[in-house]
């Protein structure tokens, strides 16, 4: 390497870098935008931010436009008259109607934003500007809202209302026409003056007469302008006319009056870093803050200092990631939240965010002596004179100082360190700086003579030569934590090593991964299985561990970092969570990443001079506003090294300025720098996909007839059953970081909160119509809530339409008349038929019902007289001869008695029962209450009638026979008294209830009862369920009561326990 390529590399390294002149600007960090993003060239001619929010960028090789995610790339395609007219794009303008109008090497385009194409003004033959062919690099419109066009053939004015155009160009013969044929560029500033630069010359044109005047330097002011090839032109918020060209400097013109002007030029001075870093000007632009930039071919970017008149320059550095990628500036643009666009020759676009110096990182250039050692930077320090030493893992001990940006390094080779992992850094009272050390024990740094001295487990009685972490107390001894031996309490005055673990003390393990010093004395120590405060004087642990059941307990024994705020609140970082400490009330509050983190395992803790708690991760860095309980999460899209940071790298500096350590070097960060965006993103339905293939507008069937996002209503088929919406926040400080939010109003009810992702789908809606809404917030959180909407309406197949139904209905009701009248017909041949069927069956059963009566008469007729002869010569025996028979004699006769009577009963009942199965029913009003009174008293006379209980309530009256009827009462009240008849006192109940639907009438007694595993016997013809001895019966009473009430269409039941009634 060279002394002059040093000199150069240092130069870019350091021209970035802050420093405390006040006439250096701040640091600016850019990302890139190439073709690997989707930039359709990395030659970037002009950009612009449209109305809505999108970016447009022109190359040499398409029109860009971007969403913050994805590049949608127009060009020129020969059988698409809609489409570019050509691939290379000089200039973008959008006028005062909004129109987006576009420059290109065959001329003049307008989108159209319903359509997405172009409407190409110099290849339709209708237009004024056909006979006009050439390339447009520059367009302006006055203030009647007329076009003029600088161009490779002159300037050309068109009139689009009238359709009217005019060219202006160079006469050899007219000193008063333009004073080159190539016009670069056109402006009118805001005294409405129009100046045209040329590649041979500056002009300014005279609109009452139609001709220019050449502007040129007096002979003290600059050199001759006539010959100078100029480039852009802006003017400034003083009213400075700003005029680029290409090898003659920058010029800077005072509008004297009367059309005439003062001019300064400012050239590049070699060895003068504060003059143009070239002379090749390609783009000029004027910030909101009124500043001036300058882009330059191969010289970078410059921006223009006022109060010295001076400049300085942003350049690319190869070995530094975050500077400008290419040194030919192009182009230049602020967008609407204070970004800077540069657009390059050969790197694509060059973004700057707004409030880039706030967040700064550093670290290791291969190359560059002077850069950081190492990339993992595990700890900081910052001495009483304000040099600020940083502790590497790999790369020893570094000197950073911040007035020249430079570093020095101090490691086993070039000093006696006995180790280049350096854990912890630490100065103490007496201005000695401590350092832990991994494998090389503790070692104590001589500033002024540079030496280091060493305490291992070979020199000394520490006891561990792993130093994880040192802290320093009041009375200036040191407290250190090691790696595999406890804590460990260095005496300095004494030069004694003190040693406590789970060894000698409950310390509840010997594994050290933080150490802190509480307000009040004590030690806060941090280890993989618990938080511990150990009491110096009492040399005692008090342990705090995570306990599942109770969420006031610590969220985690794995402990990381301590933060104290004071002697209330003690923060500590763990592995899963950050917590709050109350050493009073010995309870924690948690926090998470939902309560806002970025992630769960916290790294270092820090406050900033605000009071807000700073907080690095695995997944980013944390601002965290207690009082508000607000979380502000940076990532590396904010400028962080990484989004991984290492354990306790954090420092606090004098001035205010926060150091974070972590995996890929380091960040410098400036609280107060750090501004919230404000800016209220509009929000954009970008794109339509249908089964996952985005939606040609132009195509026959498509569902769009204008862009989606011009589309206010989408109606689609209900074939179109997987649909997608891509949207977009038209912020693009960090668009990594927009937030979204969709709902889909008439399928959904609440907001889906998707985070980063930028698209919707939805599968199988049901026709019908509904309301997609999608809201977007920017980088810090700051949201559209009114978002953007598009009415959806679903088609249903044609058999749901109304049409359809209608014509269905018709049909169906059709369809029902006939079958109607289909099926009465069909029933009144039924009808018919089964009445012949029952008037042939009755006379059957008439005949069947005549041959039983028969049958009955002739029973009771043949079979009676027989008893009765048997019964009466029974009885003459035994009243006429009662002297001639012996005891068994006798015994005989009443045994035929007694069979022939029962015979004789056996014969009544069953006549009974066959008179209850066949007698016709003659239906009338019965009333219960007198009926059941009169069966009572026919059936119980005399003495009988004082031992019986006779209870009947109000009975309801009933439709049925009377003469039935009486029989089941009957029958009913005379088994009632006859198995009540062996009760001293007999109770019979005659009671009712109406359960809405029927009349249950019922009968109790107090009698014998019966088992209720016979129930099913008791209603059967001749089923007894008490012997003949106990009570006399043939068991066909309950027989005929069933058989009578079922063809009245009722029901009969009983229900008993042995010995308790029935």
């Amino acid at each position: 390497m060279n002394a002059l390529f040093r000199y150069s590399l240092f130069a870019g390294v350091t021209c970035i870098w802050l420093t405390s002149v006040s006439s250096q600007p701040a640091r600016l960090q850019f990302r890139h935008l190439t073709p690997d993003d989707g930039l359709s060239s990395s030659t970037v001619t002009c950009i612009l931010q449209d109305h809505q929010g999108f970016m447009w960028i022109g190359t040499y090789y398409g029109l860009n436009r971007y969403d913050g995610q994805t590049f949608k790339v127009y060009n020129d395609h020969s059988a698409d008259p809609t489409s570019l007219p050509h691939k290379l794009i000089w200039a973008l303008y959008e006028d005062h109607e909004k129109n987006l109008l576009i420059g290109t090497s065959a001329g003049l385009s307008a989108y159209n934003w319903k359509k997405d194409n172009f409407f190409n003004y110099m290849q339709e033959k209708s237009s004024a500007l056909s006979e006009f062919k050439f390339n447009v690099l520059n367009i302006i419109e006055d203030s009647i809202g007329n076009l003029w066009l600088a161009t490779g053939q002159g300037l050309i004015y068109f009139d689009r209302k009238n359709n009217k155009a005019a060219r202006y160009t160079m006469d050899p013969h007219d000193p008063k026409s333009l004073s080159y044929y190539n016009v670069e560029n056109v402006f009118i500033d805001s005294k409405k003056n129009m100046w045209v630069s040329t590649r041979k010359g500056l002009n300014l044109f005279h609109p009452e007469d139609g001709t220019f005047q050449h502007v040129t330097c007096s002979q003290n002011e600059g050199p001759d302008m006539s010959e100078v090839f100029f480039t852009d032109i802006v003017e400034d918020k003083e009213g400075f006319i700003w005029v680029g060209s290409y090898g003659g400097g920058l010029f800077r013109i005072t509008n004297l009056g009367k059309y005439r002007y003062s001019i300064k030029n400012y050239r590049h001075i070699p060895n003068d870093r504060n003059s143009l870093s070239t002379d090749r000007i390609h783009s000029l632009f004027v910030d909101t803050h009124g500043e001036v930039w300058i882009g330059t071919e191969n010289g970078g970017l410059n921006i223009y200092f006022r109060d010295t008149e001076s400049f300085w320059c942003y350049r690319n550095d190869e070995l530094d990631p975050n500077s400008l990628n290419n040194e030919s500036v192009n182009s230049i643009y602020e967008d609407n939240t204070g970004n800077y666009w540069i657009g390059t020759f050969t790197g694509g676009v060059n973004i700057s965010k707004n409030n880039s110096n706030a967040i700064m990182d550093f670290r290791n250039l291969p190359g560059v002596p002077t850069s950081l050692s190492r990339n993992s930077v595990t700890s900081f320090m910052e001495d009483h004179t304000g040099n600020i030493w940083i502790g590497t893992d790999g790369g020893g001990l570094d000197l950073f100082d911040s007035k020249t940006g430079q570093f020095s390094h101090y490691d086993t080779r070039n000093t006696n360190l006995n180790s280049n992992a350096i854990l912890s850094l630490v100065e103490d009272s007496e201005h000695k700086i401590w350092i832990g050390t991994w494998a090389g024990g503790l070692n104590r740094f001589d500033v002024k003579t540079k030496l280091f001295q060493s305490f291992t487990t070979n020199n000394s009685n520490i006891p561990d030569n792993n130093i994880n972490f040192i802290a320093e107390d009041k009375s200036g001894d040191l407290w250190i934590g090691s790696f595999q031996n406890g804590l460990i309490h260095y005496q300095t005055k004494k030069n004694e090593f003190i040693n406590y673990s789970s060894k000698n003390n409950n310390i509840s393990i010997s594994i050290i991964s933080a150490i802190g010093i509480a307000p009040d004395g004590r030690i806060l120590v941090g280890t993989a299985s618990g938080f511990n405060i150990f009491n110096p004087k009492e040399k005692y642990f008090l342990k705090y561990l995570h306990m599942p059941e109770n969420n006031r307990s610590i969220s985690s024994s794995g402990i990381q970092c301590f933060a104290v705020e004071n002697d209330t609140s003690i923060w500590v970082g763990t592995n899963n969570g950050l917590n709050r400490f109350n050493p009073k009330t010995e309870l924690f509050t948690r926090y998470f990443v939902e309560d806002g983190l970025p992630d769960n395992v916290i790294r270092g803790l820090l406050f900033d001079q605000s009071g807000n708690l700073w907080v690095s991760t695995n997944k980013g860095l944390s601002r965290f506003n207690s009082k508000e309980r607000e979380f502000k999460n940076f990532i590396k899209s904010d400028g962080l090294q990484s989004n991984e940071f290492n354990n306790s790298s954090v420092l606090r500096l004098n001035d205010g300025r926060l150091l974070f350590g972590g995996t890929n070097g380091f960040n410098l960060i400036y609280p107060d720098r750090i501004r919230e965006n404000k800016n209220i993103p509009r929000v954009i339905i970008t794109d339509l996909l249908v089964f996952n293939k985005p939606v040609d507008m132009n195509a026959p069937d498509s569902p769009l007839r204008s862009h989606i996002s011009q589309t206010e209503e989408l109606v689609l088929s209900y074939q179109q059953s997987v649909v997608t919406f891509s949207f977009a926040a038209m912020d693009f400080t960090v668009p990594e970081k927009n937030q979204f939010a969709y709902i889909m109003e008439g399928f959904e009810k609440n907001w889906n909160y998707v985070g980063t992702k930028h698209n919707a789908t939805y599968t199988n809606l049901d026709p019908g119509e509904y309301l997609f809404r999608v809201k977007a917030s920017n980088n810090d959180g700051t949201w559209n809530e009114q978002g953007t909407s598009l009415r959806i309406m679903i088609t249903p197949p044609f058999w749901k339409m109304w049409w359809f139904r209608l014509l269905g209905m018709l049909l169906l009701a059709g369809l029902l008349a006939l079958g109607y009248k289909m099926r009465t017909a069909r029933i009144l041949t039924l009808n018919r038929e089964l009445h012949r069927r029952v008037k042939e069956r009755t006379t059957q059963l008439e005949a069947a019902n005549k041959e039983l009566e028969a049958f009955a008469y002739s029973v009771s007729h043949d079979l009676r007289a027989p008893l009765r002869a048997i019964y009466g010569f029974a009885h003459i025996l035994t009243e006429d001869h009662v002297l001639s028979l012996n005891a068994a004699s006798k015994h005989a006769c009443e045994v035929i008695s007694a069979e022939t009577k029962r015979m004789g009963q056996l014969i009544e009942d069953f006549l009974s029962l066959s008179h209850s199965s066949y007698s016709n029913i003659h239906i009338s009003t019965i009333d219960m209450q007198r009926l059941v009174h009169l069966v009572f008293h026919e059936l119980v006379r005399g003495e009988n009638h004082d031992r019986i209980d006779f209870h009947m309530s109000s009975l309801p009256p009933a439709s049925g026979d009377p003469a039935l009827i009486r029989e089941v009462w009957v029958n009913l009240i005379s088994n009632a008294i006859k198995f009540s008849s062996k009760r001293e006192r007999a109770v019979i109940e005659v009671d009712y209830r109406d359960d809405g639907q029927r009349v249950i009438y019922s009968i109790q007694d107090n009698g014998v009862g019966f088992d209720m595993k016979y129930e099913h016997k008791l209603f059967g013809v001749f089923q007894r369920l008490h012997g003949e001895k106990e009570f006399d019966g043939t068991g066909v009473g309950l027989a005929i009561v069933k058989r009578l009430i079922n063809r009245h269409g009722g029901e009969v039941w009983a229900d008993s326990k042995l010995d308790q009634g029935a």
